[in-house]
């Protein structure tokens, strides 16, 4: 793609939060790679300039396929940005909550964030990026409407913690990383 200058990826683009984000950025002159499980879904983000990508947080060959996608496709463009918007609501009364879907909610919600985080940050250290988690931003309000498994598991304090630990990793190697919609912000730049 003539003039475009940075490259950014952004998982679960195919509605909502993801969706709006993607056709933002695409219209501001990025290279946006969208995120999609469903091929139903790639037709939209098309239409829209952006790259459909295939990929399954939870399936590491899925999200190597994915790198190596964008890697061909950026062509030497930097990546500058990862959005992780990928997710599940779990939501029940705690007791009657089954566990599997809480394993589930685990899987995609923290394990799928760190596994595509770790795939894309060798370039996104390579271009100072950043990386953008938006579910404990989120998530983490609305524990009392119900949904205390999601808002509550592990994984937004796991994710902080990756957050934390990209940027001292990034002080090394020259990665900005933040979380949005909290008053911390870290960057090495």
């Amino acid at each position: 793609m003539p003039g475009v200058t940075r490259g950014v990826v952004v998982t679960g683009a195919s509605t909502g939060i993801g969706a709006a984000i993607v056709r933002h950025l695409a219209g501001r002159g990025f290279r946006v790679f969208g995120t999609v499980r469903r091929p139903e879904d790639e037709a939209a983000l098309e239409r829209a300039g952006v790259t459909a990508v295939r990929m399954d947080v939870t399936d590491t060959v899925s999200i190597a396929r994915a790198r190596e996608h964008v890697e061909r496709a950026l062509a030497g463009v930097p990546l500058c940005g990862l959005v992780n918007n990928a997710g599940i609501p779990a939501a029940g009364p705690l007791e009657l909550f089954p566990l599997d879907a809480l394993r589930r909610a685990l899987e995609v919600n923290l394990i799928g964030a760190v596994a595509v985080t770790q795939a894309f940050l060798p370039r996104l250290k390579a271009s100072r990026g950043r990386i953008v988690s938006f579910k404990t931003a989120i998530w983490s309000k609305v524990e009392a409407m119900d949904l205390g498994r999601y808002a509550g598991t592990p994984y937004q304090s796991v994710l902080d913690r990756f957050r934390r630990a990209a940027l001292r990793g990034a002080e090394q190697g020259g990665s900005t990383a933040f979380r949005c919609g909290f008053p911390t912000v870290g960057s090495t730049g």
